[in-house]
């Protein structure tokens, strides 16, 4: 299977076993019948025109038994997002805070707390069992990155 990702453009160090599972199945009886194994990879891709002819690879590569429990995307660059995302929040704050410093008739002192909380969605798409394709159509929807400040600022006069 690495191979054949690695025919188009996936890394190796972008693969990685995410599970290794051997267990012996009975039959209706009791009966021995076999074993059943599962080998789940998970794959790092940085190109979003790959994915749907990678995933259409790794499925058919695999066969009828192949399942695929999900697919999520994620911000290339999250730190910066979120620096962005503060830096916008604070002025923000420091504006709303100016504004009604000057309704009270005062002025807005330094800074003497602040209380951060961070979050956003990567927008998962879980996908069930999937049919063979030649490549699969996947669209990334949008991400977003929440900052949320509490800024108290001292009042002057």
């Amino acid at each position: 299977m690495s191979e054949r990702l690695q025919e188009l453009g996936v890394a190796r160090e972008a693969m990685q076993t995410s599970d290794l599972s051997l267990w012996a199945e009975s039959d209706r009886d009791g009966a021995p019948a076999g074993y059943r194994v599962r080998n789940s990879l998970h794959v790092d891709i940085d190109d979003i025109e790959k994915v749907g002819s990678v995933l259409a690879a790794a499925l058919e590569t695999i066969g009828e038994g192949a399942e695929m429990h999900g697919i999520s995307f994620s911000l290339r660059n999250q730190e910066a997002v979120t620096n962005e995302a503060r830096e916008k929040a604070f002025v923000a704050a420091r504006a709303k805070a100016q504004q009604l410093a000057t309704l009270a008739g005062r002025s807005l002192g330094p800074v003497v707390a602040m209380n951060e909380s961070v979050g956003g969605s990567e927008r998962p798409s879980p996908l069930a069992r999937v049919a063979m394709a030649e490549s699969m159509p996947v669209e990334v929807g949008a991400a977003s990155v929440t900052v949320s400040l509490t800024v108290q600022f001292a009042l002057v006069g």
